[in-house]
């Protein structure tokens, strides 16, 4: 658990971290939502009275009258998602220099850049990685009935996830080679040697697609209707996790750095 309880302080000891990153996802977010507002708009045209804020977060009854918002609605979520990846990806450098206890906007900014392609490369190697990951479990978990077959691809997901975030901690904070598949092929191999980091990570990632999903169901069905800052708090909770599951990770990586 120190390892954990470690992770966590670096964090909260980066509130300033912790509150940028919340705002660039609000600021996609906010995006987002204004592209569904506008076709929302156009659908309901007439009804200018309606406070078109409240109906995105009922957008479940607004698809069931104009059904033919959904690809628009589908697009602007997909894009939206992908964006965000690409963003904490970019971003990614700067999280780890700073949770790895660099203060000095000028050192953080000098160790993010200097890791940047680095983990950009590596980023792309471990969606092949976990590609070929899943293909392999939901090939071999045939037998299992199909709900098991999700939860275990899900359990895999989240694994590949920290081991990820393994591979950019090497490459932005150690030796790691930048260019090279071993080096994402290592970043697995080390959180499955390591329960420690394996296991709180994935909770900490099943906690994420808790709040995820419950923002994307309150948005359909209209919890939340009344304060936008439901939401945005559960995002903020969210972006605190995430940033914890790299701090655990950071963590290990400079307890081994010691041990060594």
């Amino acid at each position: 658990m120190s390892i954990v309880i470690a992770g966590a302080r670096r964090v909260i000891g980066a509130p300033g971290l912790w509150l940028a990153c919340w705002v660039g996802l609000a600021a996609i977010a906010w995006v987002v939502g204004g592209y569904v507002q506008l076709l929302v708009a156009a659908a309901v045209g007439p009804f200018d009275a309606l406070d078109l804020g409240r109906v995105v977060y009922g957008i479940a009854d607004v698809l069931r009258v104009y059904p033919e918002l959904m690809p628009g609605i589908a697009m602007a979520v997909i894009i939206g998602g992908a964006v965000s990846g690409i963003a904490w990806t970019v971003v990614s450098p700067v999280v780890i220099a700073r949770l790895a206890g660099r203060t000095g906007l000028r050192e953080v900014g000098a160790t993010a850049l200097a890791g940047l392609p680095g983990v950009v490369v590596q980023s792309l190697w471990h969606v092949v990685l976990r590609a070929v990951l899943v293909a392999a479990v939901m090939m071999s978990a045939q037998p299992l009935p199909k709900w098991g077959i999700w939860v275990l691809v899900g359990v895999v997901w989240l694994a590949a996830g920290v081991a990820l975030d393994a591979t950019r901690v090497a490459v932005v904070e150690g030796d790691a080679a930048p260019w090279h598949v071993k080096t994402a092929w290592r970043g697995f191999v080390r959180v499955a040697r390591r329960p420690r980091v394996l296991v709180p990570g994935v909770l900490l990632g099943v906690g994420q697609v808790v709040i995820g999903g419950g923002i994307v169901w309150g948005a359909l069905v209209g919890v939340g209707s009344g304060s936008a800052w439901v939401p945005r708090v559960l995002a903020l909770v969210s972006v605190g996790l995430g940033l914890w599951r790299i701090g655990i990770v950071v963590e290990d990586g400079v307890a081994s750095a010691d041990a060594e």
